[in-house]
């Protein structure tokens, strides 16, 4: 008896620590870019940190730069039967963004060239408030020096004279769909370029001129930057996945190779009912011409007994 009360004393306590959890069921992210995005250069240490080390000759100059992209994040928790109304989430829990940047580019024979990074974020905070809990993040690409210098080889990679033509956001929660569908997923802010545009052009083909964005998780900053972006799941920069591969567009997809188990390891024949006889049949014979065998070695071992004897 004292056991049975232990253990529904202790599902008490989990389900009560699991009903209380500050974790939203569902969630909106809404783009927020009215204004275009700049791009912004990101304050790297001198060589002179580093001790008596020198840069490399044929490295690029130009420091790290960022593109922010802000987003209103919302979320909900749904009501329980003890409680008078529904609760206010803390965290949303996982949250998967896909951004797409458009950039005015001299490497892609002056066209427009096209960034996109999906980011997995952990534990995204909220700000409670009176019916609702939401929070302002930014969602950023950062672009390395060898991809600046791909994207503007004329300005040896500073594309501070370069400027963000449009931008583009996906989000999902839970895998599903949970961009506010009141309100555009997209921005333009280059009217040379607005009547061009196809219909969800950021799913078009336009290059990125092999230049490759990257979440802050895959920088040098990630240690830094604990209060300024929500956290980033390890595998968005392919670091915990048991296997990674880097496709064209710079995204990384986990393949995760099963080992066989025993079952399917082991290859089972199965004989049909109507064969029995066919199988026994093949059994008797074999055991059969085993003892023909035998009799016959028998009888020649006698022979040879008998020549000895009579000589």
């Amino acid at each position: 008896m004292k056991h049975i009360f232990l253990t529904s004393m202790t599902a008490a306590v989990c389900s009560a620590l699991t009903a209380s959890a500050l974790d939203a069921t569902s969630a909106q992210v809404t783009l927020d870019a009215k204004q275009a995005p700049k791009i912004e250069r990101v304050a790297m240490p001198s060589a002179a940190t580093f001790g008596s080390v020198k840069p490399m000759s044929a490295a690029p100059e130009v420091p790290w730069q960022v593109v922010n992209i802000p987003v209103v994040v919302k979320g909900k928790a749904t009501k329980r039967a003890d409680d008078k109304q529904p609760p206010m989430p803390h965290f949303v829990n996982e949250l998967t963004i896909k951004a797409y940047v458009l950039i005015d580019s001299d490497a892609n024979k002056g066209k427009p060239v096209l960034l996109s990074k999906e980011i997995t974020y952990v534990d995204v905070p909220l700000k409670p408030k009176s019916g609702t809990a939401e929070n302002e993040m930014c969602v950023a690409l950062f672009i390395a020096p060898s991809s600046a210098v791909k994207l503007n080889e004329k300005t040896k990679g500073d594309l501070k004279l370069n400027h963000v033509q449009a931008v583009a956001v996906e989000a999902s929660f839970k895998g599903n769909n949970c961009m506010n569908s009141k309100e555009p997923c997209f921005e333009v802010y280059d009217n040379k370029i607005k009547n061009n545009l196809k219909n969800k052009w950021w799913l078009g083909n336009i290059g990125s001129a092999g230049a490759v964005a990257c979440s802050v998780a895959e920088t040098p900053f990630a240690a830094y930057v604990g209060n300024v972006y929500p956290q980033v799941a390890t595998t968005s920069a392919g670091s915990s996945a048991p296997s990674t591969s880097a496709t064209t567009d710079g995204e990384y997809t986990p393949s995760i190779s099963t080992p066989a188990t025993t079952d399917e390891a082991t290859t089972t024949t199965t004989t049909p009912a109507g064969d029995t006889t066919a199988t026994a049949g093949d059994d008797s014979s074999a055991t059969s011409t085993e003892t023909a065998d035998d009799s016959s070695t028998r009888r020649g071992s006698k022979n040879k007994k008998t020549r000895k004897r009579s000589r």
